[in-house]
């Protein structure tokens, strides 16, 4: 255990997140908080939900480019603006279907996604005409 003081309290605060990492990233945690199938961020020296959105079942967080990119376990993806305050969501898309329990990868500017089924999603995020 670390002897940071808000450790405790932050670990805590993300238990619930049976299949898929948290993400730590400027001094917040986001994770899909299993039980209330719950997107959330907290500040990670207190522990303090800062905001908690709906509808992400058992889903997964990745962060890439300042961006937090999270993938619902019924294949939607969504891209949230990573605001310390409040759910900004950028964008939402059903890329998708069935169940969709693993982290999504980003690779060339490109976001993988795949369902149980073994059926694969790339969505084209590099911003290039």
């Amino acid at each position: 255990m670390s002897s940071h003081p808000g450790t405790q309290d932050a670990r805590r605060c993300c238990c619930p997140n049976w299949l898929s990492s948290s993400v730590l990233w400027k001094g917040h945690i986001c994770w899909v908080a299993t039980r209330s199938k719950s997107l959330r961020r907290s500040d990670f020296e207190t522990g303090q939900v800062k905001w908690s959105q709906e509808g992400f079942g058992i889903g997964s967080v990745m962060m890439a480019g300042g961006k937090l990119i999270a993938l619902t376990d019924k294949g939607k993806l969504a891209v949230d603006r990573t605001s310390p305050d409040r759910y900004g969501e950028l964008s939402l898309a059903q890329i998708l279907t069935e169940k969709c329990w693993t982290v999504p990868a980003l690779a060339s500017g490109r976001i993988y996604a795949r369902n149980a089924d073994g059926r694969l999603a790339c969505v084209d995020v590099g911003g290039r005409g």
